[in-house]
Order: C-alpha cells, then structure tokens, then sequence
C-alpha cells in the first residue's frame, strides 16, 4: 500500500506558455500528462537492458522526467519524479548519499558503475543499486543498475523487477526552464 502523498506543484515558463508539474517522487502518474507538458521520450528500453551513462545522458533538455511503467501499454508510471537535468545527470560518488534537486524535490544519484535513481531521502545503500528494501522507504525509490555489462534495471518502488523484460525504464525530457521563486522549505521543492 502506498503511502498518502500531498503534491506540491512546480512550475516551469516557457515562451509561450506557463506548466506546472507535480513535485517530489510520484506515483500513478498518467503518461498523457508529461506528453501535454511538451516532454518527449529520450530514453525507453525494458528493465532487463543494461543502461549506460552515455544512453542516459543523450536525453538532452533542461529538464527530465525519469520512471518506471509496468510495461510498454501501460498508461501511467507506476513511480517517477521530475528534475533539472544538470542535478538529475550529475556524477556523483557516493554509495550512501543523493543529492537533492530544488526543482523536482526528489534526491538523486548517477554513480558510474553503481547506479542512477532518485529516492525521497537522501539516505541510499548503492550494493551496485539502492538496496534498501525497509517499508515504507522503498516505496519511493527508483534504482538502475550503471555501465554494468550484465545488469539492467533494479527497482521500481518496492517491486524488483532487474531482469524483467515487461517494465520499462523511460525518460522524457523538456527545454522549458524552471521560474525560481522563494528558497524552497527543505523536502519540498
């Protein structure tokens, strides 16, 4: 059972027209929603694919949505979040630490040969992927294994689904740039 989540709206101005989304890590999430906002998908292959830091960073954008869907019809995005590519795709090094976005109000990790994913803290335990599996925490990760020859996805909230050819592990990406109000209160963006 997933926990109740108040969702807090970020926005992002474009030219044309003002969008919001919704902050922090999701669930649920209608794909029809990130394709009306202008995203557009840089990045599809099953969870059983191993993922590349260079696959990921062809997703060029300022801004990213990153989840997991059941499978290739399904409609919403069993858990993703949104972010600023620049945090989002950043190396880091740490088996034990994300680093949080202001923007999308999710933490973030990209470790070459570990992993890449988000949590909704930024407490990590990268055994190659995100291993805490601790309920309700694991509800709200999302872990692929990185530049690994043999591995692909990891996680999917609590649902491990590493060498599952069903799910799928997508990005969309976006050229609308983020208006910057107050400093956020901390854990919301």
């Amino acid at each position: 059972m997933r926990p109740t989540v108040f969702i807090l709206l970020c926005h992002l101005i474009t030219t044309a027209y003002a969008l919001t989304h919704p902050c922090g890590v999701l669930y649920d999430l209608p794909e029809s929603i990130i394709i009306q906002n202008g995203y557009i998908k840089c990045y599809d292959e099953p969870y059983a694919t191993p993922t590349t830091s260079n696959a990921l960073l062809l997703c060029s954008g300022s801004t990213v949505f990153v989840g997991a869907k059941s499978s290739a019809s399904a409609t919403t995005f069993a858990i993703g979040a949104f972010g600023n590519s620049s945090k989002v795709f950043f190396t880091t090094n740490s088996v034990t630490t994300a680093y949080y976005d202001t923007v999308g109000g999710a933490y973030w990790y990209r470790f070459p040969g570990y992993s890449f994913g988000f949590a909704d803290s930024s407490t990590v335990n990268l055994y190659t992927c995100d291993v805490v599996h601790d309920s309700p925490a694991c509800l709200s990760r999302l872990c692929w294994h990185l530049d690994q020859v043999s591995l692909g996805g990891y996680r999917a909230g609590c649902t491990v689904v590493n060498s599952d050819f069903s799910w799928r592990k997508i990005i969309y990406a976006t050229n609308a740039t983020y208006q910057y109000g107050p400093a956020p209160v901390i854990d919301q963006c």
